[in-house]
């Protein structure tokens, strides 16, 4: 079976793991909650787009124009885009407003009604509720 690597730091960017040891248990909790809203609100974006649109995660990021997409050996990759759909890669300072402009553009390219759009239009409302008490927006 082939090694998946390790996902790379983009420029500006730097991963590590989710918990800092130098932060308090409140702090850490609201983290927590945030990282894991970034995660959800992408990877329901994602399943959305992908039974939407019938396209997977390298034309999400083409069409979008939001992430950019890397030949690695003779595949393209999204390892940007990879690093959002789980919170042990997310970046320490993850870059939200994509992860927001990646579930606007899929609601709007995506019209269907159902438990999909509904799905990812409560997950884009969480994180934008933890965003608000984070006071980045």
């Amino acid at each position: 079976a082939a090694e998946i690597p390790p996902p790379r730091a983009e420029e500006g960017e730097e991963v590590e793991p989710a918990a800092d040891s130098g932060d308090t248990a409140g702090e850490m909790d609201a983290d927590e909650g945030y990282h894991r809203a970034l995660v959800d609100t992408m990877t329901l974006t994602l399943d959305y787009w992908q039974k939407c649109r019938g396209k997977g995660k390298i034309e999400l990021a083409e069409d979008s124009g939001l992430w950019r997409v890397y030949m690695d050996r003779s595949s393209l990759q999204t390892r940007t885009l990879d690093k959002y759909l789980l919170v042990e890669t997310l970046p320490r300072n993850p870059r939200w407003r994509d992860v927001v402009r990646t579930a606007e553009y899929v609601l709007r390219h995506c019209t269907a009604p159902g438990p999909d759009r509904d799905a990812v239009t409560t997950a884009l409302s969480r994180l934008k509720q933890h965003l608000r008490l984070a006071e980045r927006i």
